[in-house]
């Protein structure tokens, strides 16, 4: 008895045929992400604040810019503002769901 393989055998096997998707062109939220990384990393809080601000705004459903935002703002003493911001990114988050694949920072403390 011969027998045909099934239609989603062919679908999955013309799937694995295909190219890897690649990425569109950079956005500005990609581009104020961007300057936020680089401003956080050289200890311009007020800056990378800003930039992830913005970067939120132009991309309201990314879920990892919230937490560049809440750190950032921790990061420059903004203590409140930064609790406020991490409750309103986990509010927006569905359950279950990873809501932060980015690292914990680490900010050195001054010598006293």
């Amino acid at each position: 008895m011969i027998m045909k393989e099934s239609g989603l055998n062919e679908a999955n096997k013309s799937s694995k045929r295909k190219p890897p998707v690649q990425p569109t062109d950079e956005s500005q939220a990609d581009r104020d992400f961007e300057a936020g990384v680089k401003a956080f990393e050289a200890g311009d809080y007020a800056i990378a604040t800003s930039k992830f601000h913005d970067a939120m705004q132009l991309s309201p459903e990314d879920i990892v810019v919230p937490f560049a935002h809440v750190q950032a703002l921790f990061a420059s003493g903004q203590y409140q503002n930064a609790t406020d911001a991490l409750q309103e990114a986990l509010l927006k988050s569905s359950p279950g769901q990873e809501v932060c694949s980015t690292p914990v920072v680490y900010i050195p403390t001054r010598a006293s």
